[in-house]
């Protein structure tokens, strides 16, 4: 038989195949938040339990507080009013609401704080009081709110109670003050006026005994309304009402999260990833650790399966975004599953411009597959037989002189012939490729091999590189025939229906050659030389 370069129907398939590359869906308004939750759930789940400890655990530290409420109100004295002259009491204004503002501000000071402090069982530094009180206009009414907050009932009452009469006290004393201020000033005009007319001196008596009349009363405008009662529970708010709260801020916070995260990635983290860009079937998940051997596990019986026709092998090409994300090993690895189930496997580096099999395998080969691609060296005097493996698994390296000429020179004829070498006694033919994603020199073998397989790996693949992997492919008409995932949870088993679909018909023989039968088949693989 003869690889000539053109695929039959298989994995690797050429035509006009295009719709395993699928186009990127709009996610927008509620599909894109389903989609995000999908793909993040875990970091969503973690930032919800965040925000409700956080809140559960604030709440649980913090000491219970308790609110009193003490009132003041407000008597605006009349404009026209000339007893008041000269005296800061609280007038009446045509802007509502300014007489209840001017009294909140005049509350709100220091020497209403220090009368507050000065206060039997309140005591204190003033500016710390006022941190403690909340003085706040009551709109549409006369009244000024004293709100206070302590640690205890008893205090917080007792706080409020004394800004609100403690504002009382300073306002009423600066008001008497001021009067005294004013009879002294009258007085003085009295003695000095020997001269004045008799209704000017009238005057001025009228005056001095309305401020006679003023002499010890307390403002006018201001009033102690209503004092503070001790309140019966703390203001803390319950903690179901605090957990309902802080459940609804985390599952804010968690889309948010989830949303940047997925818009800033920019590499491979989520299988949904994955089904957006791609319609092929996932034909292993390979896990960390030590359950990896269950993942190559089924991919080999994925593979396997592949292999229809008896006299035939089967070529595979496992290629990548890009470099560091376990393409060799899993090319390795799968090929050493299926040789441990007796299949005869021919293990191909032709990543020619990074070779790392036979280091990986501890091998000093003398040739490898540049010298085969360039003729130098028949197959059979290149390969090395894995110890351990004797019949069943032939490595073929890719580090040797020729390396270098075969990358400039590989095209699907020479490819092809290398294949034609080993179909006389391989079963599968294995090939690590060079990553499609980063350059184009698994190209010729990419579209020559029976069946393409990419390898993704989480946390690693560039989902950049991963799009210009599947133009590269599309622009060659190769389809490939699925995905192994790398450091993926081996949570599904791959099905054999989703590998062997219609489009995996054996290959067939191109025209004019004929299978190769159990005789013209090697009892034994070909030895190095």
């Amino acid at each position: 038989m003869s690889f000539n370069g053109t695929n039959a129907p298989g994995g690797a398939s050429r035509g006009a195949d295009r719709g395993w590359v699928r186009e990127p869906e709009s996610r927008g308004g509620i599909s894109r938040y389903i989609a995000v939750a999908r793909d993040h759930w875990r970091l969503m789940l973690i930032l919800i339990a965040c925000v409700v400890g956080a809140a559960i655990l604030a709440v649980s530290l913090s000491a219970d507080n308790y609110e009193a409420e003490a009132l003041l109100s407000v008597s605006p004295v009349s404009s026209d009013d000339a007893r008041f002259d000269g005296i800061s009491v609280i007038r009446q204004t045509s802007v509502p609401g300014r007489d209840v503002e001017t009294l909140a501000r005049l509350v709100r000071t220091v020497p209403v704080a220090q009368a507050a402090a000065d206060t039997e069982g309140v005591g204190g530094d003033p500016q710390a009081l006022l941190s403690k009180v909340a003085i706040t206009p009551i709109g549409g009414s006369f009244l000024v709110s004293v709100t206070a907050t302590d640690s205890t009932a008893e205090g917080a009452a007792a706080l409020a109670n004394a800004f609100a009469s403690g504002a009382v006290t300073v306002r009423s004393a600066q008001f008497r003050e001021q009067v005294e201020g004013e009879i002294d000033s009258v007085n003085a005009q009295i003695a000095n006026g020997v001269a004045l007319p008799e209704s000017t001196i009238a005057q001025l008596n009228s005056r001095l005994a309305s401020l006679q009349a003023l002499r010890g009363a307390n403002d006018p405008s201001v009033q102690f309304e209503t004092q503070a009662t001790v309140p019966d529970s703390p203001t803390t708010p319950p903690l179901r009402l605090i957990v309902a709260i802080a459940l609804v801020v985390g599952i804010l916070v968690a889309f948010g999260g989830a949303i940047a995260v997925d818009t800033a990635s920019s590499r491979l983290r989520t299988e949904g990833q994955l089904t957006e860009r791609f319609d092929l079937p996932v034909l292993a998940r390979v896990p960390k650790g030590p359950s990896a051997v269950e993942g190559y596990r089924d991919l080999a019986q994925a593979i396997a399966v592949l292999r229809r026709q008896p006299h035939r092998p089967r070529s595979l090409l496992f290629t990548s975004a890009g470099d560091g994300e376990s393409r060799t090993a899993v090319a390795i690895e799968t090929a050493r599953t299926l040789a441990d189930a007796g299949q005869r496997v021919l293990l191909v580096d032709a990543d020619l411009r990074r070779p790392s099999i036979a280091r990986a395998l501890g091998l000093s080969p003398e040739n490898g597959t540049g010298s085969v691609l360039m003729g130098r060296v028949p197959l059979e005097s290149a390969v090395l037989e894995l110890p351990g493996h004797r019949g069943t698994l032939e490595v073929l390296s890719g580090a040797d002189a020729e390396s270098s000429a075969a990358a400039v020179a590989m095209s699907p004829a020479i490819v092809g012939q290398m294949l034609d070498a080993a179909a006389t006694w391989a079963d599968f033919i294995i090939i690590d490729g060079a990553p499609l994603g980063s350059v184009t020199d698994a190209v010729p073998v990419a579209t020559t091999v029976d069946d393409v397989i990419v390898v993704v790996r989480r946390g690693k693949t560039e989902l950049a590189s991963l799009g210009r992997l599947s133009d590269l492919l599309t622009r060659y008409e190769v389809v490939p025939r699925g995905l192994v995932l790398v450091d993926w949870a081996r949570h599904a088993r791959a099905r054999v229906d989703e590998v062997v679909s219609e489009r995996a018909e054996p290959r067939r023989t191109p025209r004019g050659t004929t299978p190769i039968s159990d005789a013209e088949r090697s009892p034994t693989p070909p030895r190095a030389r």
